[in-house]
């Protein structure tokens, strides 16, 4: 409990100010690095249990989804730009969240983030973000989540 409370706050705020220079940005480096060690065993499955249901993996999915909201193309492009450092990290977060937890691959499995993660898989224009949409995707594969049918 206390472990998802240090970080929600962090979260929150970065996800509704997602700058490079935001101070919360830290902690959400210290998050994902933290997520990608959490065991697959019910002690793990019980903690991504408390991050999704105390908004985490929620308020990230939403930031996804917001990057991709319909824009004209090179709207979008500058709108990746200008979150590729959140993006980067929400993706790598996510991937972590995803594996070997189903509630979260449900949550993060939704049609919107899906597509916005193929689309910007596909995008050659930004830096670092294809790379982190595609182990997202990746994640998700490898755990044959519910949702992986609409990603192949």
């Amino acid at each position: 409990d206390a472990f998802v409370e240090h970080f929600r706050a962090p979260v929150e705020a970065y996800v509704a100010e997602p700058a490079d220079d935001n101070k919360a940005r830290y902690l959400v480096d210290v998050l994902a690095t933290a997520a990608a060690a959490i065991p697959a065993d019910a002690k793990g499955a019980a903690l991504k249990d408390l991050l999704l249901a105390r908004g985490v993996t929620p308020a990230l999915v939403g930031l996804v989804a917001r990057a991709d909201a319909a824009l004209a193309a090179d709207e979008w492009a500058a709108r990746l730009k200008q979150l590729a450092g959140a993006l980067t990290q929400a993706f790598a977060l996510l991937a972590a969240l995803v594996r070997g937890h189903p509630p979260s691959q449900a949550a993060a499995g939704a049609p919107a983030v899906l597509d916005a993660a193929l689309r910007m898989e596909d995008s050659a224009s930004v830096e670092r973000v294809p790379q982190a949409a595609e182990a997202f995707l990746d994640a998700l594969l490898a755990d044959r989540a519910p949702c992986a049918e609409l990603i192949a």
